[in-house]
């Protein structure tokens, strides 16, 4: 079976730790422009790597990887994703998809990539909706009509990374339709560590048309320790993703959470058994994109850069 990573940066390599899970022999193409960044994941690879029956090919483009993909990951920053999509679908044919967030930086893009897949199996990786923790707790809160999510912590990177409270707040809503109170968020734009690109701190306020909340709070004061805090209609839970707990009044329970490269492979033998998997399909992250994409350049006004 042939396998494709685009991107192989901090993420990609990542991915392909998971891949190195899979008992299945394949061939992984691993594509990026930077050999330093091929010889990392590579070398990570080897890390993890029991079942000594994957053929690892370093490639610089596309070029040269077959036309047809069992399983392709497109894991490049969010200015080039939808070059890389054009670049693997005009030289292959792609069975299952999974794309990195943030999808696109630019509203405009995102039909043009919904039209590029409709043929694919395609999912984005926002990878809470995979954990157990948020699974069961999906299941406990079938009964409650109010949720308040709110999100707090210092230098979070919120431009990069709302998205994943975002889709996990509409995975607990059943995808109930919301938006963004402008007159309640306040967003300022910084610098990102990553050139070309914005970041920011602030507060984002989201409801649904029947009241549940999302709030992201996200502050330069390093004493605001992040939590996660879920209100409803029986109780608080108060999730601590880096102890990977949670607790419900009195009681603390483990709350495992997953890391990257121990996903990868889980979508995959999901989307082989099934043909479907935990993510979210791509159909249903585009809506919550755009209102992030809206609600950033809200703020930006007329400042040039491109948002996470």
């Amino acid at each position: 079976m042939n396998f494709v990573i685009i991107g192989a940066g901090q993420l990609g390599s990542r991915h392909l730790q998971g891949l190195a899970l899979l008992k299945e022999p394949m061939d992984i193409y691993l594509v990026d422009p930077f050999d330093s960044s091929l010889e990392t994941s590579k070398n990570r690879f080897d890390e993890v790597d029991t079942y000594y029956n994957k053929n690892i090919i370093l490639l610089n483009t596309v070029e040269d990887i077959p036309k047809e993909i069992e399983f392709a990951i497109i894991s490049t920053t969010s200015l080039y994703r939808l070059s890389a999509l054009k670049s693997l679908l005009n030289q292959s044919k792609v069975k299952y998809l999974l794309l990195e967030k943030f999808l696109f930086p630019y509203a405009t893009e995102y039909e043009e990539a919904k039209d590029l897949v409709k043929d694919t199996i395609t999912y984005v990786n926002c990878p809470r909706r995979q954990f157990k923790g948020y699974r069961d707790l999906k299941n406990i809160l079938k009964g409650s009509t109010k949720k308040i999510l709110t999100i707090k912590g210092d230098k979070w990177n919120l431009g990069s990374n709302a998205i994943h409270f975002l889709d996990l707040f509409n995975y607990l809503n059943n995808n109930e339709e919301m938006t963004f109170d402008k007159q309640q968020s306040k967003l300022i734009a910084k610098e990102s560590k990553h050139k070309e690109y914005i970041e920011f701190t602030g507060t984002l306020i989201g409801k649904t048309n029947s009241g549940n909340v999302l709030e992201m709070h996200c502050t330069e004061d390093e004493n605001i320790q992040f939590t996660i805090e879920l209100i409803t209609d029986e109780g608080i839970y108060y999730i601590n993703e880096g102890k990977g707990s949670i607790q419900y009044k009195s009681t603390i329970k483990d709350f495992p959470v997953n890391y990257q490269s121990q996903l990868t492979n889980r979508v995959y033998e999901q989307l082989k058994n099934e043909g479907i998997c935990n993510l979210t399909p791509i159909d249903e992250a585009i809506s919550p994109h755009l209102l992030l994409i809206d609600i950033f350049n809200y703020f930006l006004e007329d400042r040039k850069g491109i948002v996470t």
